[in-house]
């Protein structure tokens, strides 16, 4: 009788339409979303971050939401720009060498809610480490991978989490 109980409570939550199992509160009547292009604004440009980041973004959206991407003005909207990009060194080594270094992106979102009349405007930076000894150019593209997942994570925590 619990077992039957609890599918029944479970399909209840999943058929509105509002919870999901991955922690993402999507706004009833909320149908599409649009993710627009987060042009690199940083000081030191990475030539693929722009369209990285914002492909990931996309692709949560579409793999964890029941929403549809449309191109703009959609009922939950994301936009924004990457405004940091910087490699520093975070871990002291014998004879005032470091050992890490860390590479940071930062993230300004705006998000906006046009169901529920809500606007989230956050500064988000997530950051990845790798040995002083590896040059950059031959790890990059993973660690801004890697990175941009977290940012992404962080977005949907802070604007559709349900916490």
């Amino acid at each position: 009788m619990r077992a039957f109980l609890l599918l029944i409570y479970c399909l209840g939550c999943v058929s509105c339409g509002v919870y999901s199992f991955s922690g993402i509160s999507v706004p009833p009547g909320a149908k599409t979303a649009s993710v627009s292009l987060f042009p690199n604004q940083a000081s030191q440009v990475n030539p693929s971050l722009s369209q990285t980041f914002t492909q990931i973004l996309q692709k949560k959206v579409e793999r964890d939401t029941p929403l549809r991407l449309v191109e703009e003005e959609g009922d939950l909207s994301f936009s924004g720009a990457i405004v940091g990009y910087t490699v520093s060194s975070v871990a002291a080594g014998g004879g005032d060498q470091s050992k890490l270094n860390r590479l940071t992106i930062s993230v300004k979102v705006e998000f906006l809610d046009r169901i529920d009349n809500k606007e989230v405007v956050k500064t988000i930076d997530q950051f990845a480490d790798f040995d002083q000894g590896v040059n950059l150019s031959s790890v990059e593209e993973s660690l801004v991978n890697d990175i941009c997942i977290l940012l992404v994570d962080e977005i949907f925590n802070s604007t559709l989490g349900n916490w």
